[in-house]
């Protein structure tokens, strides 16, 4: 013998849609407003240099992916960042850096080069690497949590889910 069970399920579905465009913005925005922050962070790390790179953001979306991306495509910066087996300059005496590894400012420097390319003859001893995307993401991995759950909770109790 077997028993039919009928169940009737009623189910606002505009309701349901309307709630997940909202948690869809929320989500979005949020993290538009996360890539600020970085790219403000990033924006720290070159304040006194007179040649600026530009940082700029993008959002990748794919599936159930969303993915930030902030950066520059200028190689002086990835030079600094990223560090270099060798360097192909003669600095001045009085040189100093504007970046300090590590740290998420800048500062004013002294001195340059003086010689550059092949006329130096022999590489000199590389750059140390700045590692201020490293930085960054240390500093910013914790409130980026936090911030986007707190994006999806205000999404969800605007659409009344909660």
């Amino acid at each position: 013998m077997v028993a039919l069970i009928e169940m009737e399920i009623e189910m606002d579905v505009k309701r349901v849609l309307d709630a997940l465009e909202v948690l869809h913005f929320g989500i979005f925005y949020q993290m538009g407003k996360e890539m600020d922050t970085v790219r403000d962070l990033f924006d720290k790390t070159v304040a006194t240099w007179k040649k600026k790179p530009v940082f700029t953001w993008k959002m990748l979306h794919s599936g159930n992916d969303l993915q930030g991306i902030v950066g520059t495509d200028n190689d002086i910066y990835r030079f600094l960042n990223d560090g270099t087996k060798e360097r192909w300059a003669i600095m001045s005496a009085d040189f100093q850096r504007k970046t300090v590894v590590r740290s998420l400012t800048s500062q004013p420097g002294r001195g340059g080069a003086i010689l550059r390319g092949k006329a130096v003859g022999k590489p000199r001893p590389g750059i140390e690497a700045g590692k201020w995307d490293d930085e960054i993401v240390k500093v910013r991995k914790a409130p980026f949590y936090t911030n986007m759950q707190a994006a999806v909770n205000r999404g969800l109790k605007k659409a009344g889910v909660t």
